[in-house]
This record gives C-alpha cells, structure tokens and sequence, in this order.
C-alpha cells in the first residue's frame, strides 16, 4: 500500500523533526509550498492518529513488552512502558466528612460559574451590593481573549 511507504518515510526521531519542521516552515515562509494543502495533510495526519490510537497504543504495548528491558531505544526515539493515566475512585470511602466537602464544594462551583456567567454578560461596570454587609462595590465585566484560526474539517 502506497499510504505505508509515506508514513515509512516521516520524520521519525527528534533530529529529522526538527529539521523537517523547520524545512516546512522555510517553504511556508517562502511561498514555496501551499499552507492550506499542508494544513489539510497535517490535519489528515491527526485525524488517522485519532482512528487508530487506541488499536495502537495496544500493539505498540504488546510489542514493547516482549522486550525485558523497562526501557527501549529504538532509530532514535525511547520507549518506555510505564503506568499513565492513574486515577481514583472516592466511592467507597465511607466517610461523612468527605461527603459533606464534596457538597459544599459542589455549591461553591455552582456559585462561582454563576458569578463568571454574570461577569461575562455585563457590557460595562456595574455596583453591587454584598448581601453579607451590605458593602458596594463596583464590579466589571469579564476580559474576554481568543485567537483566529483556519478550522479544518473533513466533509
């Protein structure tokens, strides 16, 4: 398959990224090579890692494991089997404290998105008044930041 000769030739250690990184940021710069097409390749590229990375992280793990060493160097690039993604479940605990925590917690983040939403809607300054003490204060709206960007979507 002609797809597989491609990926075989990719840059595949750090050195040939950098320097392929770096060619196409010259042709970019140059003109030489056309940014859209190069964005829609790249972006090819993404989306077939996102299809397949769960079937090949699995036979990338598979394979690394018939390897004794912990550590595996191979053209360059270091492979490493190790825990990742470790997570915990508090269900069990049986702890009333921790219960009561989590509630309040989960108050305080209610409260807080509804100051945030609050924020992000004012067009201009406004006084409030603390119901706690009565205190005003004048509070302003959220700054609002993005970036532009070329959306790529396949169709």
């Amino acid at each position: 398959m002609k797809e597989l000769e491609i990926i075989k030739n990719l840059p595949a250690n750090k050195e040939t990224i950098g320097k392929f990184a770096q060619e196409l940021t010259i042709a970019l710069d140059e003109g030489s090579i056309d940014a859209l097409s190069l964005l829609c390749r790249i972006k090819s590229l993404e989306k077939v890692h996102e299809l397949i990375k769960k079937a090949l992280d699995a036979a990338a793990l598979k394979q690394a494991q018939l390897y004794p060493e912990k550590e595996l160097v191979l053209n360059g690039v270091k492979f490493e089997v190790c825990e990742s993604g470790v997570r915990w479940d508090f269900k069990n605990v049986n702890d009333s404290q921790y219960v009561i925590l989590k509630q309040y917690q989960e108050e305080y983040n209610n409260k807080v998105k509804e100051k945030e939403d609050l924020f992000k809607t004012l067009k201009q300054p406004m006084e409030v008044v603390n119901e706690d003490d009565g205190e005003i204060t004048k509070i302003y709206p959220a700054i609002r930041s993005s970036s532009t960007i070329v959306k790529t979507s396949f169709i």
